[in-house]
């Protein structure tokens, strides 16, 4: 879910994964400024793994007369204990991983087939490898069937050194995604279908 709140951008996802035979649960809600960059302001993330529950909060200040670097600060808790506060300096041009889609889609009309645009954006969960921007680049490629089929774009994407393949709306939000080192393919459904596979 995206919306505009009070000339700010907010998106939240709640999802649920099956793995190893447990179904684990994970949201997220962020905010950005509605810029081109998608300048962070805000996020919360929430995961329940099992009967591990680690929440993380991170909010982003402006350095003062220091316009090329901002401020991220961790608050954590895992299974209800406080983590160490954490502080992260970033460049101004990084940008939450949740965006992406959002990312994609202010850029899609004046895209041109075979050009690469990169990016670098911050993992939400990232507490073990300490907020590190992560750097990626994405190719704008011209239609295949599937693309045709669906009236979608198709993206070639290297996000830290992972190559991955997406098909994506006028939204940005994707169709399918292939991941060919890891065999793991992504495909957007409906509740139903959902529903069924976590069962």
């Amino acid at each position: 879910k995206l919306e505009v709140r009070s000339g700010r951008l907010f998106f939240s996802n709640h999802l649920w994964k099956k793995e190893d035979d447990f179904i684990n649960e994970e949201s997220i809600g962020a905010y950005a400024e509605n810029d081109s960059n998608l300048t962070p302001v805000f996020f919360n993330f929430r995961t329940l793994y099992r009967t591990n529950e680690t929440i993380i909060d991170g909010t982003f200040q402006n350095y003062p007369n220091t316009p090329t670097s901002r401020l991220l600060t961790i608050k954590a808790r895992k299974n209800g204990a406080v983590l160490p506060e954490a502080k992260k300096t970033l460049p101004t041009s990084v940008s939450l991983s949740t965006f992406f889609s959002t990312w994609v889609s202010m850029r899609l009309p004046k895209w041109k087939p075979g050009q690469v645009i990169p990016f670098s954006s911050v993992l939400e969960n990232d507490l073990e490898g300490g907020f590190q921007p992560v750097n990626g680049n994405a190719r704008l490629d011209p239609q295949d069937e599937y693309a045709k089929k669906t009236s979608s774009y198709k993206l070639s994407l290297n996000f830290g050194g992972q190559p991955s393949y997406w098909w994506v709306d006028k939204q940005g939000v994707p169709f399918r995604i292939e991941f060919p080192s890891i065999q793991t393919v992504v495909n957007r459904s409906t509740e139903k279908e959902a529903q069924a596979f976590l069962q």
